[in-house]
């Protein structure tokens, strides 16, 4: 337990200590004995019940978590429940109602004795949820109001607000939307012990925190998008009809030194009086890199609606097809330093990439073509290159691309036009934006000699982009 502040005084304790003081003068002025002796009752009742000994309040708090990993826009039920253990008697009078509240956390609004505890509070990433509480507390008994710390991009529905008495058991139960990929932290828990008048009290923390991993959802690419041309961009991602190791049958053929004995055909061998053995489908998989762009510049626009958030949903829907395809996948992510995944493939790769995309930010100013000599040991002649960023502010990438047209690879861009994004979050259009605007697009007509790129808008779901990406 971490005590953050000691026996200080709320506004009702300053009041009644100021109208002592007030008393006393006055008698003393007056020469009269009433207001003298009526000053040191209130001073006596002050001094009773601020010297409270709160180091006999035990607090237990328990917290239960409905799932410790979501995918964006899930919802994450969350139980906290707080037992006080006091060596007392007496029950807690609802009487008298008074502001107060805890420094920090996320507040809600609502009456903490409120029955409907669902009520549902909207408020922004960048706010937090910060508003005032109405509290009832009362007389007879010291009482604690306990909130679950949360991290400010954090939403709720329901109230992190706990309440109770010093002699019971509570437990309060919200929901926790979480909007965006991350590592959310619930906790610690801050809680507040005032004493039996309410005129101080006593703050202090419990270090328990839990943790919820919030993964990129991926988004599904349609067949039908599929096979209008996604295909062509990356030889060996389908099955050819070419002989190979898989288990789709093709035909079966006369033995050649070399061929595994499992392969042969005992039957069809017996039948023409002479060595046969079967003939399978290849699977002819190729690797795909890609290289996300996360620097600082990819952050212009909301928390929600950036290039880089939009390149991190783009990527995780293109990966988890070209795996599910069977082909190798790596990745390459620069910002401020540069992190490389070699490519592989199955499901075990798929949940790296999302490991690693999952806790991004942008940061930094690496540039691409730092990124690419860090890559250059694994790319293969055939590998397919897809390229994540907004193009701005790197001079160096048209050096990098045109070393990769000269020795062969096929590189694909997809750009999110950080620009526009920059246009959507301000809401309305100056000079300066289409002078940008011009130089963007002077920029993508140069590029599009080495790579094929996309100019993705905001507002253009996945299945668009890709569809208007590969079809051209």
């Amino acid at each position: 337990m971490n005590i953050r502040k000691k026996n200080v005084l709320t506004r009702k304790g300053i009041a009644l200590l100021i109208l002592s003081m007030l008393c006393m003068y006055t008698g003393l002025i007056c020469g009269d004995v009433e207001p003298v002796v009526f000053s040191s009752m209130i001073f006596c009742y002050f001094l009773y019940n601020v010297n409270t000994n709160y180091s006999k309040f035990k607090i237990n708090v328990r917290r239960k978590i409905s799932q410790k990993e979501a995918l964006e826009c899930d919802f994450v039920r969350i139980k906290t429940i707080l037992e006080c253990n006091l060596d007392g008697k007496g029950n807690i009078g609802l009487e008298k109602a008074c502001n107060h509240g805890l420094e920090g956390g996320n507040r809600v609004d609502t009456n903490i004795f409120d029955t409907n505890m669902n009520k549902e509070n909207k408020y922004g990433l960048e706010n937090g949820n910060r508003t005032d509480s109405v509290v009832k507390k009362g007389i007879g008994e010291a009482i604690v109001e306990g909130i679950d710390i949360l991290d400010k991009k954090s939403r709720i529905r329901g109230s992190n607000r706990i309440f109770a008495n010093l002699k019971g058991k509570r437990e309060i139960e919200y929901t926790l939307e979480v909007k965006k990929r991350g590592r959310y932290t619930i906790g610690p828990l801050r809680y507040r012990i005032y004493d039996k008048a309410g005129l101080s009290f006593e703050d202090a923390e419990l270090e328990i925190k839990d943790e919820v991993i919030v993964y990129p959802k991926i988004e599904e690419i349609k067949n039908a998008l599929v096979e209008s041309g996604f295909y062509r961009h990356y030889p060996g991602e389908y099955i050819t009809r070419q002989s190979g190791s898989s288990t789709e049958f093709r035909t079966i053929r006369d033995y050649v030194r070399g061929d595994p004995i499992k392969r042969i055909n005992w039957k069809a061998s017996r039948r023409f009086n002479k060595w046969m053995v079967n003939e399978y489908e290849r699977d002819n998989i190729c690797d795909v890199v890609m290289f996300l762009d996360a620097r600082e510049v990819s952050k212009i626009g909301t928390p929600l609606l950036n290039p880089l958030e939009n390149s991190i949903r783009a990527l995780v829907a293109i990966a988890a097809h070209l795996i599910r395809s069977h082909n190798h996948v790596g990745l390459v992510v620069y910002s401020d330093t540069v992190y490389t995944l070699t490519p592989s493939g199955g499901n075990a790769q798929l949940q790296r990439i999302l490991s690693v995309v999952t806790f991004v930010e942008g940061k930094g100013d690496t540039r691409f073509v730092t990124a690419l000599e860090n890559a250059e040991g694994y790319l293969s002649p055939k590998t397919g290159i897809l390229l994540f960023s907004s193009l701005d502010y790197d001079p160096t990438i048209r050096n990098a691309l045109y070393r990769l047209n000269a020795k062969g690879y096929e590189v694909t861009i997809i750009s999110p036009s950080s620009i526009d994004f920059e246009r959507v979050f301000s809401g309305y259009v100056c000079e300066r934006y289409k002078m940008v605007r011009m130089e963007r697009d002077n920029l993508l007509r140069e590029l599009a000699g080495y790579a094929k790129i996309i100019d993705w808008m905001p507002g253009e779901n996945i299945q668009s982009m890709l569809k208007r990406c590969f079809d051209e």
